[in-house]
């Protein structure tokens, strides 16, 4: 038994160390910190984690994927933030998800998805942008995830979960 649990201790330790290195990102965070923005890893250690405060007491949750994704030679970086979760794909009213739609049609950048293949299927936020760009581009981008959530959020719900 003794020599499971230090089987276990092992895996547990190399998993998670594993799983941080996964998230980290030189270049990345020393331009957060460049910014001045605190972050930390969802516990994956393939995210960063980001919380804004958006006003009247409410805060907002913002992901940005630590990984790339190479789209025709050029490395993409996902953000986003999520406004509601759901475990019914139909929880949504055909009204509702229009005026998300329209909502879509005026971003210059950013818009509307659901994710998820099975429940919950989470309704978010997102940007995707190249992997790297400068300082105030990016924190305006958080930004603008935090916000935009926040705003559906709580028309949706009326709550602060994320």
């Amino acid at each position: 038994m003794k020599n499971l649990n230090v089987i276990v201790l092992i895996f547990w330790v190399h998993h998670s160390f594993s799983a941080r290195l996964n998230a980290q990102d030189p270049k990345l965070e020393s331009q957060f910190k460049q910014i001045g923005i605190d972050y930390s890893y969802d516990q994956n250690g393939n995210r960063y984690k980001f919380i804004f405060d958006v006003g009247d007491g409410r805060t907002q949750l913002v992901l940005m994927n630590a990984n790339t994704y190479d789209v025709a030679g050029t490395k993409i970086r996902e953000i986003y933030s999520v406004a509601a979760n759901t475990q019914n794909r139909t929880d949504y009213s055909q009204r509702t998800l229009f005026n998300l739609l329209e909502k879509n049609f005026n971003y210059k950048i950013g818009g509307w998805q659901m994710h998820g293949g099975e429940p919950p299927y989470q309704l978010q936020f997102a940007i995707r942008i190249p992997a790297y760009v400068d300082d105030d581009y990016l924190l305006e981008l958080l930004i603008q995830a935090a916000r935009e959530a926040d705003q559906i959020e709580k028309e949706l719900t009326g709550e602060d979960e994320f």
